[in-house]
């Protein structure tokens, strides 16, 4: 599928609209939870459960404020199905292991070997692994999409947020925009590819 591509069902523009406050600023419009807007997982395929969990650094104001995003990843669907912004800790973990949708509950993660997923996720459902191992490469690559396409989370750069609230807002929409595009590929790509 090439990227201008766009299918019948996905007829309506990627793009989103921005309303005037009383007060003359351009605010985002109002987006639905992340976790509304995922793909639910194939009952009939366990890997489509599959998660990759992976920690990003990034600042607000300057590098010494530090916002860490955490981010869970659907290894089949290359969807980000969860997310969390704070510190390194495992209080921000737990936030991540909460924002998890039900139905990826049960699913086998795979991260690297930080304390915090190994304290907040039960063993049986993890598995810390290195990079060299290849089970973490999607969510590494997405981060490395995220910083691509969004100057803010550039690690050396002149663009940054300056504040927390519009770092997460400038986040929630890319979100929202790539897993809008997830969708469109997975419904609209011929099928025919994949049996081959």
């Amino acid at each position: 599928m090439k990227s201008g591509a766009v299918c019948a069902e996905w007829s309506e523009p990627l793009g989103f609209h921005a309303t005037r406050s009383s007060h003359g600023s351009k605010k985002a419009a109002e987006l639905a939870l992340l976790s509304e807007t995922v793909l639910a997982p194939d009952a009939t395929n366990l890997a489509s459960t599959i998660l990759e969990l992976d920690e990003l650094w990034s600042f607000v104001g300057n590098k010494t404020n530090q916002a860490w995003i955490w981010i869970a990843l659907c290894r089949v669907r290359c969807q980000v199905i969860a997310y969390a912004i704070g510190d390194r800790s495992q209080t921000t973990c737990r936030h991540l292991r909460e924002a998890i949708p039900f139905a990826y509950h049960t699913s086998h993660c795979f991260s690297d070997f930080w304390g915090a997923f190994q304290a907040m996720i039960p063993e049986e459902q993890h598995m810390a692994v290195g990079k060299e191992t290849g089970e973490t490469t999607h969510v590494e690559r997405w981060n490395t999409t995220l910083r691509q396409r969004l100057a803010c989370f550039v690690r050396k750069t002149l663009s940054f947020s300056k504040s927390l609230v519009m770092h997460e807002a400038c986040l929630n929409l890319f979100l929202h925009r790539y897993t809008r595009c997830r969708k469109q590929a997975f419904f609209c790509e011929p099928r025919s590819r994949w049996t081959n």
